[in-house]
């Protein structure tokens, strides 16, 4: 399996990384950092749009990564910043949402790792992006998104900004994947598909009240030959539009029940 991430070491003014849960997006970004600040002096902004503590930051994960990897030694803890006691290399945490004025002071900032970036409004990316101007500066980008609609998933997934590395990845290309997790989403994919496709392979959530078979369908095993006693299959395309899926399906009636037992979904095909 080629690696997900190979791209996090290669120059790109922003890398932006989204999908559902258990892909290994935070995990991954943070041993690059960790890396990273290992070998060169980088200072690094981690932000959230909300920061009411460094327990609500990336800090925890860092410092759980530097441990995993036995370099934990190398770095000094305090209690609101990380440094390198070598390369000099510093991880400064910072809210977004409360904390304008003090995001547009910093300087010097050489990586911003904005994380859980589904809820970050378009007012703080507004105020962060300009403040991260430094000669070769890069944003990171990781989240699970939240609405089509929301400013993220607008501003880097409908509309990627030039020199913008965009990529989507989940569960299935996560070797850890632990069982917990895969028992999870093996659960939700059984019961609420929905449900299934926004949290474990990253799309926005579209379920509402006003959908046609909500409450009505099960997802569940029939014969592959099923079909044969129909009078007629139909068949079913729904063309995507710019990020959207395509989308193909074959279905049947029987016994007064919708059978779909065919579909595919894809991107940029």
């Amino acid at each position: 399996m080629a690696d997900p991430f190979r791209e996090i070491w290669r120059p790109h003014r922003y890398k932006v990384y989204y999908g559902g849960r258990g892909s290994g997006k935070s995990w991954a970004v943070a041993q690059a950092l960790i890396v990273m600040s290992d070998m060169a002096n980088i200072r690094v902004l981690c932000c959230r749009e909300i920061q009411n503590s460094i327990k609500d930051s990336s800090y925890q994960i860092l410092k759980d990564t530097a441990e995993r990897l036995g370099i934990a030694g190398r770095f000094s803890f305090f209690e609101s910043e990380i440094r390198h006691r070598r390369t000099g290399a510093r991880f400064i945490f910072k809210g977004l949402s409360r904390n304008t004025q003090s995001v547009k002071s910093t300087e010097g900032i050489d990586i911003a790792w904005v994380e859980e970036a589904q809820t970050v409004s378009e007012t703080s990316w507004e105020t962060l992006i300009p403040t991260i101007r430094k000669p070769g500066s890069e944003i990171w980008v990781t989240f699970n998104p939240l609405n089509a609609d929301d400013p993220t998933t607008k501003r880097f997934v409908e509309n990627p900004p030039p020199e913008a590395y965009v990529r989507k990845i989940n569960f299935d290309e996560n070797p850890h994947f632990p069982p917990e997790l895969r028992a999870e989403m093996e659960h939700d994919k059984a019961i609420d598909y929905e449900k299934y496709l926004h949290i474990w392979e990253g799309f926005p959530r579209t379920v509402s009240d006003a959908q046609v078979f909500k409450g009505r369908y099960s997802v569940e095993s029939f014969p592959d030959d099923l079909w044969k006693r129909a009078e007629r299959l139909f068949f079913g395309a729904d063309f995507g539009f710019a990020r959207d899926p395509n989308t193909l399906i074959r279905c049947f009636m029987y016994d007064g029940k919708l059978y779909i037992d065919y579909e595919v979904l894809c991107n940029g095909h």
